[in-house]
């Protein structure tokens, strides 16, 4: 669907989701200013998602949104959503276009390549966001 304005989710009190309306076709003029307002002010922003179409790869919108978590050092990460639809040779050559693109000290280095009609990569997130949201620990490797 199309997010129209914020949307709050709060997940049994552990960490809040806010989905916030996409760059990209239909986007408000005044939509820019008012992101930018919102996560500069933000002190508690743990992660920012940036969902990019993994059969579009990445847009100039994309770019500004890259730049600006750099301008307020807020870490970030990449998903690559509808994997399903998009062929093998396009999906790597738009991978390598975000590995070569994303800043490597505030990005995750690793995209998310995610597929919500069959449910791909889906599993890797919700365990990755658990762990940064403290909903599961790691045990050390070490001895």
């Amino acid at each position: 669907g199309r997010t129209k304005c914020l949307n709050f989710y709060e997940l049994e009190n552990t960490f809040r989701l806010i989905d916030m309306p996409g760059y990209g076709f239909n986007m408000p003029e005044h939509f820019v200013e008012s992101v930018e307002s919102y996560i500069s002010s933000r002190r508690n922003l743990t992660r920012t998602f940036l969902l990019i179409d993994s059969k579009v790869g990445i847009l100039s919108t994309d770019k500004i949104a890259f730049k600006m978590f750099e301008e307020f050092s807020i870490p970030y990460v990449i998903i690559l959503t509808k994997i399903d639809k998009c062929r093998h040779h396009l999906l790597l050559k738009n991978l390598f276009s975000v590995l070569k693109t994303q800043n490597q000290i505030i990005c995750f280095p690793q995209p998310f390549l995610v597929s919500s009609l069959t449910g791909e990569g889906i599993p890797f997130l919700q365990t990755f966001i658990a762990y940064i949201t403290g909903n599961i620990a790691v045990k050390s490797l070490e001895r």
